[in-house]
């Protein structure tokens, strides 16, 4: 009899891109394996991570056309500004306008503009100072938003997962500067690696954690834990040292050096010396210290002289070793000025063995 083939329906798993049998135990069978679970979680961790980005670009787009707009807007009336109006149209019935009134004596030599339009801006409200600083639970940290520079290739800070609901220790693999073309405007990308919690799960299977690296994070997402000594006034200060570093009132500026006409050297100037005293502490630590380390070192040194003792009488006497008897072969006397004697072994007396006879 001769066998037909049956072609049968199979079924398609689209997250494990596998084929079986289209029978629902073995369709139940898969979707409750483990891997069929963590490919489906990957999946859809990949699908909110993608919209998140995507809304997240989206959003910074809109805030830097923003921007955009409004620094060409505010140079487009600065430029305003600085021009005369124009004259207004004349009306066919009106005579000829009478000509503009005489400068008066302190006024610059520029185009002539009518008080209405020398009125003063009103002067914006100037927004509280955010430095960026804040702590939680006694440990200060710093936003990643206001400070960005300090976000570099290889420093330690701390990434917001929105899985995990919670601030992770994270590292920065790379930092990398975007400019807007035709603009100064520029902003940050940052590439984190970071270790994810464990789950319920891959605790009771044992499953090691693997790192996590994310490209393109924003920088709200991070912030810098400061050292748990650091309180937050004196973040506070640190910032305000940062800011001031470019200024000069921030910065110590050296007096020049006065050159002299005549012989073209630099005049002589007083300096102050100040003399600092140390504590007695740390000058009776530092004595001790120094106490121990030469005992140390004479200690070593008599260890030493010993070894070299105990080798050197080795050798004065490793011609009285005899190697194939595995015994000296005669006496050795070793005295403290490392003279050495020998002295002879006297002869053992043989027993003699008396043997029976039968007569006897």
């Amino acid at each position: 009899m001769v066998d037909y083939w049956v072609s049968r329906e199979r079924h398609y798993c689209k997250y494990c891109n596998v084929w079986m049998q289209s029978d629902k135990l073995s369709i139940k069978h898969h979707e409750q394996g483990r891997r069929h679970k963590e490919k489906v979680e990957e999946t859809f961790k990949a699908k909110r991570q993608t919209k998140s980005d995507a809304s997240s670009a989206q959003k910074e787009l809109r805030d830097q056309l923003q921007q955009i707009e409004e620094a060409a807007q505010a140079k487009y009336e600065q430029d305003m500004a600085g021009r005369a109006p124009p004259p207004p149209p004349r009306r066919p019935g009106q005579p000829n306008a009478p000509p503009p009134p005489p400068r008066r004596p302190g006024q610059s030599g520029g185009q002539y503009r009518p008080p209405a339009m020398q009125e003063k801006e009103p002067q914006e409200e100037e927004e509280e100072d955010d430095k960026g600083v804040y702590a939680v639970r006694g440990v200060v940290y710093l936003e990643g938003k206001k400070h960005e520079t300090q976000l570099e290739t290889g420093s330690a800070c701390q990434i917001w997962v929105e899985e995990a609901e919670q601030w992770i220790d994270a590292l920065v693999e790379r930092a990398t500067v975007h400019t807007v073309p035709n603009t100064e405007l520029s902003f940050r990308r940052f590439t984190v690696m970071y270790m994810l919690p464990p789950s319920e799960d891959a605790e009771k299977n044992e499953d090691k954690p693997k790192p996590v690296t994310e490209h393109e994070v924003l920088a709200d997402r991070l912030r810098i834990p400061l050292p748990a000594n650091v309180t937050l006034e004196a973040a506070e200060k640190m910032v305000d040292q940062w800011r001031n570093g470019g200024d000069a009132a921030g910065v110590e500026t050296h007096a020049p050096v006065v050159i002299d006409e005549t012989t073209g050297m630099g005049e002589w100037s007083t300096v102050e010396v100040r003399q600092i005293d140390e504590s007695p502490e740390a000058v009776a630590k530092r004595a001790a210290e120094a106490e121990a380390e030469a005992s140390r070192l004479a200690e070593e040194q008599k260890r030493m002289d010993a070894l070299e003792d105990f080798s050197s009488q080795g050798d004065n006497a490793l011609g009285a070793f005899n190697p194939w008897g595995g015994s000296y072969k005669e006496e050795i006397n070793i005295t403290t000025n490392r003279n050495v004697s020998f002295k002879k072994r006297g002869q053992k007396k043989q027993k003699r063995r008396r043997i029976h006879t039968d007569d006897e």
